[in-house]
């Protein structure tokens, strides 16, 4: 893989002299790079769109991935899911499962908990307003502009047609996919989408979100963002930067290596696409 990106040099000194901690921004800034060339910025989209790129997976594969990614957040369990002869009872028996072994989280995810009656009642809620999961991704991409339009239907508490269990980052996660994966060009997100994590990030580093964006778009905004290539980054990619830049980590393809072991063909044939 090519990293696309015209560099300005890897600190734009001259912008960081009102940041709340220079040094930190600039080991964010590094690990930012590191993480856009090595693609561990989210190799989870680049095995899916390189799985569908050469046929592996179909338009309604990819589809089904994103949802269940964003749900279970375990690409080996999503594999195992679409294999199923029918998804919704195979993922309902799944959270029996876990419930009857004692466990509060949704295999193994602790960002989405839909575990025990709480995570059936999510299903069957999704279920009854899409009786095939590939509908999912086409009537949300078909009828909202923006991450807030996402959120005001899947996970809003006001909304009818709330999911238990879906959070803010799990609204994130599957806009950021939708847009990313090619199921809706031109997407908006703003501050206010992001979960608390990048927000504290955002604060503690930059003081303010306007100066974090202007800071950001200098050092990355030449970089072309994977797994298309077909844009230059921007807030997604930053977001998921913030996230990460705690941990300084590039664990995520040796996760998803992992998650992909022994869990069927499918799951297999993705294997190849993790990014080395």
């Amino acid at each position: 893989m090519v990293y696309y990106c015209i560099m300005k040099g890897i600190f734009y000194m001259n912008a960081l002299t009102s940041v709340i901690n220079i040094d930190a921004v600039k080991r964010m800034f590094k690990y930012g790079h590191q993480l856009l060339e090595t693609l561990d910025l989210d190799p989870v989209y680049v095995v899916y769109w390189e799985a569908f790129k050469k046929g592996i997976l179909s338009r309604d594969q990819l589809n089904q991935c994103i949802w269940w990614y964003c749900y279970v957040y375990d690409t080996g369990s999503v594999c195992e899911i679409i294999e199923s002869n029918d998804q919704y009872k195979y993922v309902k028996e799944r959270i029996v499962e876990v419930k009857k072994k004692g466990g509060r989280k949704f295999w193994g995810n602790d960002r989405a908990k839909p575990g025990g009656s709480g995570g059936i009642k999510a299903i069957e809620g999704i279920q009854r307003l899409f009786p095939k999961s590939d509908q999912i991704i086409n009537t949300l991409s078909g009828c909202c502009m923006s991450c807030q339009d996402i959120f005001q239907i899947i996970g809003d508490n006001r909304s009818p047609s709330k999911f238990n269990s879906v959070n803010e980052w799990t609204v994130w996660k599957f806009s950021d996919m939708i847009e990313r994966l090619d199921f809706k060009s031109g997407l908006l997100f703003n501050d206010d989408d992001m979960y608390e994590e990048p927000k504290k990030v955002v604060e503690n580093l930059f003081g303010s979100f306007s100066k974090a964006i202007e800071y950001m778009t200098e050092e990355f905004g030449e970089c072309l963002a994977p797994p298309r290539y077909e844009r230059k980054c921007n807030l997604q990619e930053f977001e998921t930067i913030w996230c990460k830049c705690k941990g300084e980590k590039l664990e995520d393809r040796n996760k998803i290596r992992k998650e992909l072991s022994d869990k069927g063909e499918l799951a297999k044939s993705l294997l190849s696409f993790v990014p080395k």
